[in-house]
C-alpha cells in the first residue's frame, strides 16, 4: 500500500504480486465514501480528480451493511470491456472476494463499531 487517503478525491496506490509473480502497480482515487456504509473507487482517476490511463481500467462499489453478528459486503467491479474484465478476474479479482467473503465470516463486526 503506498497511498490510502479514504476520502473522495483520496489518492489510493496497491501493488500487488499476481498468481504469476507479475507486478501489478495500481493507482487511483475514491469517488465516494459514506461511513460504515460504502465506498467507491476507480483507477481511471487519481488524486484531485487528475485523469489517468491505467494498465487496468475497472471502477468499483464496495457495499456494507449490518447483518445479524456480522457485516455484508458486497463488492461490484465495472470494467469496460470484456477483455479488461477477463484481465482482472485472471488476476485473480474472483478469488479475492471470495477470500474477503470467506474471512469476513470468520471475523464477525457491526458496521456501527467502527
Amino acid at each position: 500500500m503506498r497511498a490510502f487517503d479514504l476520502r473522495a478525491g483520496g489518492a489510493f496506490h496497491t501493488v500487488m504480486r499476481g498468481p504469476d509473480g507479475g507486478i501489478s502497480d495500481n493507482a487511483g482515487s475514491f469517488l465516494e465514501v459514506v461511513p460504515q456504509a460504502r465506498i467507491v473507487f476507480t483507477s481511471l482517476l487519481t488524486a484531485g480528480w487528475r485523469p489517468a490511463t491505467p494498465w487496468l481500467a475497472f471502477t468499483a462499489v464496495i457495499s456494507m451493511a449490518d447483518e445479524g453478528d456480522g457485516t455484508r459486503y458486497v463488492a461490484t467491479v465495472m470494467h469496460p470491456d470484456k477483455a479488461t474484465r477477463d484481465r482482472h478476474e485472471r488476476w485473480g479479482s474472483s478469488r479475492a472476494g471470495t477470500s474477503a467473503s470467506t474471512n469476513s465470516r470468520r471475523l464477525p463486526c457491526s458496521c456501527a463499531d467502527h
